[in-house]
């Protein structure tokens, strides 16, 4: 919808018909009624006209004072960071010693974590180790379903000992290092108070959005005002339009016969009570002026003008509503912007009465602590040392009893192995010594039924004698 000129000229301006648009009907009465009251609808929207130059108006003020606001706290933030500069060399000259001290405390730990371990594994294989039945010594009393690990044969009092004793040191090294940490941490709750009121850290409590990193960068305060004044400018041009495309409902219903009354008609239909509305249409159509006469062919142009605008009308009105809601969102932003100028300026001034503060702080007490932590870490170091060593140990003994085991029970499958090579001999022998007797007496009987008759009994003493009879028997292993 695009009225740049008055109703004239708009109807000079319009093409002739085409062929195929005579072929539409013109709108009836009832058609330009209904575009006159949607017209006079669209009206309302100057109430956001109004709002959008309020805004303009206010926006301007605003971005005023945030412009002071930011240069003043611009100036005194520098000042500001210089002091915290040195009040931040201080505390970190007071806690390098803690932080190296608690590097060399981690790679202690480290090497004893390792240590300890190796232990820890060693102990375990014990404990999974479970002896071999072939092992068990029933004789002293345990029953055939119980059964006993390689670790129910070492005394475990060195490792445990040693174990709370680590514990006990380790305590203490951090008992320690909390006392120096509490030392340092009072000057560093002051440092970082000042630091968080002179940051922006508090900015996102004015503000419900939380933005992500998908979201459009924040628009600067010239862009929304920009923006602002844009948004106000187009809704004028829009407003601008919906007045020339009403004077246009209005010259139409002028040039058509019973327009005025259908029009005042219409506006009691919409509201009984609206009698003062519909005289006020009725004299505006006909009583304050009067209309000038057109051609049937510019009417007609008219009309289909009329016809293509009215399609438009709530578009309008709605961008107008939109762009007003786009526009308070805008000003919002702003608000929020001198919103959080004006509480970085209360901070700031709040921060310049704590470093005052903080010039009277004598710090002897966090040079005494640090001299005491690193004293303590020296005792404790050599004492962690020693008695990584002793699990070291203590791990080399235990994997020497895995391994010793691990033969042991080499040593046994190779000694069953003998037993049962023996035994296969044993029994070889034996069915060979079976068989050997086996022959001898088959061949003993065989010989005295064919010439024992014939042979005297006193000839030979072993003549009926039987062989002898061998036998293998395990030997006594005393």
């Amino acid at each position: 919808m695009d009225y740049d000129s008055d109703d004239s000229d708009a109807q000079s301006a319009s093409p002739p018909a085409s062929p195929s648009a005579s072929l539409h009907a013109l709108p009836s009465v009832e058609q330009l009624v209904h575009h006159f009251a949607a017209a006079k609808r669209s009206l309302t929207s100057t109430q956001y006209i109004w709002r959008a130059n309020e805004l303009v108006t206010s926006s301007r003020t605003l971005l005023e004072e945030i412009g002071v606001l930011n240069a003043r706290n611009a100036f005194v933030r520098r000042t500001v960071d210089g002091q915290l500069d040195t009040l931040e060399a201080v505390k970190n000259s007071i806690s390098a010693v803690g932080e190296e001290i608690g590097e060399e405390f981690q790679r202690t730990i480290e090497r004893l974590d390792v240590a300890n371990d190796r232990l820890e594994r060693t102990v375990n294989e014990l404990r999974k180790t479970v002896v071999d039945n072939s092992l068990r010594n029933t004789s002293e009393g345990q029953g055939d379903d119980d059964e006993r690990t390689l670790f129910d044969f070492i005394d475990d009092t060195n490792h445990t000992d040693l174990q709370t004793s680590l514990r006990a040191l380790i305590d203490s090294f951090y008992d320690s290092r909390s006392e120096l940490d509490e030392s340092v941490e009072k000057l560093n709750g002051s440092l970082r108070t000042i630091s968080n009121l002179i940051t922006n850290e508090n900015q996102s409590k004015l503000s419900p959005d939380i933005g992500t990193i998908y979201d459009e960068p924040p628009l600067s305060m010239s862009q929304i005002f920009r923006g602002i004044e844009d948004h106000a400018a187009e809704m004028a041009t829009l407003l601008e339009s919906l007045v020339k495309h009403y004077d246009l409902c209005v010259t139409a219903l002028k040039h058509t016969e019973g327009g005025g009354a259908a029009a005042k008609k219409a506006v009691l239909q919409a509201d009984e009570t609206a009698v003062e509305d519909a005289n006020v249409v009725e004299q505006s159509l006909y009583l304050k002026t009067a209309p000038e006469p057109i051609s049937e062919q510019e009417r007609s142009d008219m009309l289909r003008v009329l016809e293509n605008d009215a399609q438009e009308v709530d578009d309008v009105a709605g961008e107008i509503k939109d762009r007003n809601l786009e526009q308070e969102g805008l000003y919002e932003q702003l608000t929020r912007h001198v919103k959080s100028a004006r509480a970085t300026d209360g901070r700031i001034r709040q921060v310049l009465v704590m470093l005052h503060e903080m010039k009277e702080v004598i710090l002897p007490s966090h040079v005494h602590a640090v001299d005491t932590f690193k004293s303590s870490w020296q005792r404790i170091q050599a004492t962690i040392n020693s008695q990584t060593a002793e699990l070291s140990s203590l791990s080399a003994f235990y994997d020497g009893f895995l391994t010793g085991y691990a033969k042991l029970l080499r040593e046994v499958d190779r000694r069953r192995e003998a037993e049962r090579q023996t035994l296969k001999v044993v029994e070889k022998a034996k069915k060979d010594l079976n068989r050997l007797f086996d022959a001898d007496r088959a061949m003993r009987e065989e010989f005295m039924e064919e010439t024992g008759n014939f042979l005297p009994q006193g000839i030979w003493d072993g003549l009926t004698e039987e062989g002898t009879k061998w036998e293998i028997r395990e030997a006594d292993r005393e």
